[in-house]
């Protein structure tokens, strides 16, 4: 998880561009334009995080929501800007400082924020982030809201539990959960990182995505929140890279 914030200290010194990928994801297709961005020197690339796009909302989470990133000092548009770190596209130059400093300030909020990290690297380092399409990172439960298809994905990021590991649950299959038993096949060594899910937590997590793809379809598959997804990737789409 903080790996992220030392990639200039990780990473070989004659790499002058970095991507980060968090390591629950599936690559989808070639990240060959992301890859190629530009990005200037002491900025870098990230998708908005899918909370940002429920502010509007009049639910009790909603509301919390937007209670929360105010209590951390994310006031009105810069609540909106709020980004995810699980994909990140990065011009090393200038990453040392923005890690530095999401690293002192994750220290001094360590078990006062709920995205510790991720928290720490937006209030850091907002005003240097430069938008990019939710196709380098889109988060899997936008399937239950018929989004998958207007966004493209190239990086399919399983936010949450249950992973792709665990078994073939909504709203992925068989085929996503078949690299990991294909990887344990080809090195055997690797089966001690495989779960094996206890019955009732199967079962409950069968119930549980069940009734997430209802709530999904219903409050993301239309109305504002489908909307604003959709505002968002032509906005980004003229001026950063997308999948198309």
């Amino acid at each position: 998880m903080l790996a992220r914030l030392f990639l200039d200290r990780i990473a070989p010194a004659h790499y002058g561009h970095l991507l980060y990928i968090d390591g629950d994801t599936q690559i989808m297709g070639s990240l060959e334009p992301l890859v190629r961005t530009e990005v200037p020197s002491g900025q870098f690339c990230a998708a908005n995080d899918p909370m940002t796009f429920s502010l509007d909302g009049g639910r009790g989470h909603d509301r919390s929501l937007v209670s929360y990133f105010a209590s951390i000092g994310l006031e009105n548009n810069r609540q909106r800007n709020y980004f995810n770190s699980g994909v990140l596209r990065i011009n090393r130059d200038g990453w040392d400082r923005i890690g530095w400093e999401s690293w002192k300030l994750f220290q001094n909020l360590k078990g006062k924020t709920r995205y510790p990290d991720q928290d720490a690297l937006n209030l850091v380092a907002m005003d240097r982030r430069i938008p990019m399409s939710l196709s380098w990172n889109f988060p899997i439960f936008l399937r239950n809201a018929r989004l998958e298809q207007a966004i493209d994905p190239r990086v399919v990021h399983y936010m949450g539990s249950p992973k792709p590991w665990h078994g073939a649950f909504l709203p992925w299959g068989g085929t996503e959960y078949l690299p990991y038993v294909e990887a344990v096949s080809r090195y055997p060594d690797l089966e001690q990182f495989l779960t094996r899910m206890p019955f009732y937590r199967r079962c409950r997590y069968i119930l549980q995505q069940h009734y997430k793809r209802i709530h999904e379809v219903s409050a993301w598959g239309k109305g504002s929140r489908h909307h604003e997804i959709l505002n968002y990737e032509n906005r980004v789409g003229r001026d950063v890279v997308s999948a198309g």
